[in-house]
């Protein structure tokens, strides 16, 4: 801290630290990336030291994105306003929901502890993106890359030190390898991203839908969407996403023929058919409901036997 004082920091009326040199937060850029960015750009060696000097957490750095802290410190160090910060984190808004860029979205979708990241992103401009801490995203829609999550020279998950594009050990994450993903998964990123800016809460609501819908599609033999964890496979949930996505689309065609691809007569149906009935409360089960219904009469399955399927369902939501 003395260098940096020597070269110009000072303390303001009220004992608050102001840092000699500030960065301009970008408008997708989570309040992690931002304390980052300040500790590098004002040669700090580790975040936890500039957090310990402007009264934030420095062990579990996170918790500065999930938890309710005083900003009034970073407020003073960085120029901005508290407002402007608390647009940054990633606050509970209820006991189910999280502000996400002042968006309430499901608390579930949202992972800040290890970064995830698009390696030509962080060549082009060196900053992180809030919807990289979406869980169900795992896709780059600008590159079409599928983002990394290991760091390509020690293998292991990355946090947040002390430098952007870094690991720990030194690895620069813009050498991680490119993988190209498809243009509809990119697709259905792109779209389910531009949902979220403008209906935050219905946008949630389809991205977890079309994850589990593209779950289910693979009989239920992988965990689950919200059981994941990064070290597991992110071309997995960009798969996940493209299916359920497509499913969604030209309703209900698409979802009739993510029906007869996925779940055939000869194939067995049980998995959707449970989470149809128990798990999901959506605007769509009844749809869902009657598609399955039509699907197990057309297939020669006695009514009563679709009924056991189904027929609750309809009772709970008529149409």
């Amino acid at each position: 801290m003395t260098d940096i004082v020597s070269q110009g920091a000072r303390f303001g009326a009220a004992g608050l630290f102001r840092l000699p040199l500030r960065v301009h937060p970008e408008d997708d850029e989570p309040i992690l990336s931002l304390l980052v960015r300040l500790s590098e750009e004002n040669r700090f060696t580790k975040v936890c030291s500039f957090t310990r000097l402007i009264r934030l957490p420095t062990a579990g750095i996170h918790m500065v994105a999930e938890r309710p802290v005083h900003l009034a410190a970073l407020a003073a160090a960085s120029g901005l306003t508290e407002n402007r910060l608390q647009y940054m984190q990633y606050q509970r808004v209820s006991s189910t929901h999280v502000a996400w860029l002042g968006r309430p979205i499901h608390r579930s979708l949202v992972h800040s502890k290890h970064r995830r990241w698009c390696p030509a992103c962080l060549e082009e401009v060196p900053y992180h993106r809030a919807a990289w801490d979406l869980l169900p995203i795992g896709v780059c829609h600008r590159h079409k890359l599928a983002l990394a999550c290991l760091c390509p020279a020690c293998g292991n998950e990355v946090g947040w030190p002390g430098k952007m594009v870094a690991c720990r050990c030194g690895g620069d994450l813009r050498r991680s390898p490119h993988r190209p993903v498809s243009e509809s998964a990119a697709g259905a990123v792109r779209d389910l991203l531009e949902w979220l800016w403008v209906d935050a809460e219905r946008g949630a609501e389809v991205m977890v839908l079309a994850t589990t819908l593209g779950w289910l599609s693979n009989q239920g033999r992988c965990e689950p969407p919200y059981k994941r964890t990064l070290r597991q496979s992110l071309d997995r949930r960009a798969q996940d996403l493209e299916i359920g996505w497509a499913a969604l689309q030209d309703w209900p065609d698409g979802f009739n023929e993510y029906l007869n691809r996925h779940f055939p007569p000869d194939r067995a149906q049980w998995p959707f058919v449970r989470w149809l009935g128990r798990r999901y409360q959506g605007p769509l089960k009844g749809e869902m409901s009657a598609a399955v219904t039509a699907r197990s009469l057309a297939a020669g399955r006695s009514e009563h036997r679709a009924k056991e399927f189904c027929g609750p369902l309809h009772a709970d939501h008529p149409q």
